[in-house]
């Protein structure tokens, strides 16, 4: 728990928010069950039926498409687009208005993103409007909300 509070400090995240968005992944993948998706990504491959064993949940885990769904549902409209140009990246918020990820972001100095949109707690203007606790999403996330 020092470690999760630490990490969320330094980077600028609130691990209240995060704790719900562990709530709000197990709730969606209930949902996608219950609606009859039976993607391996929504089951334990172990068997055993707690939804905290599911991989997608697992520390350390590389595949994140449920919490990605979920962090996308629960932050929308909160979108942010990521265009790229000649290797340079900048962004956009649904408001058409160029913003820029805080200093002391998880993604702020990353030469490749493996999406075109973030999805973000909130947006604070600075000199520029700098948006906090941001998530890499891909536009069918996006085009769900």
């Amino acid at each position: 728990a020092d470690r999760s509070a630490s990490y969320c400090q330094t980077h600028s995240l609130s691990l209240e928010t995060l704790e719900m968005a562990q709530l709000m992944i197990t709730q969606f993948v209930q949902l996608m069950r219950n609606v009859g998706y039976d993607g391996a990504d929504c089951f334990d491959p172990s068997g055993k039926s707690d939804d905290a064993h599911l991989a997608p949940l697992d520390p350390g885990s590389t595949e994140y498409l449920l919490v990605r769904a979920a962090l996308c549902a629960g932050f929308y409209p909160n979108v942010t687009s990521i265009q790229t140009r000649s290797q340079r990246h900048t962004f956009v918020n649904n408001r058409g208005a160029e913003v820029q990820l805080h200093r002391s972001s998880v993604n702020v100095g990353c030469k490749q993103y493996a999406g075109q949109w973030l999805v973000h707690t909130d947006a604070m203007k600075f000199a520029k409007v700098n948006v906090l606790g941001s998530t890499v999403v891909g536009d069918a996330f996006v085009l769900l909300f």
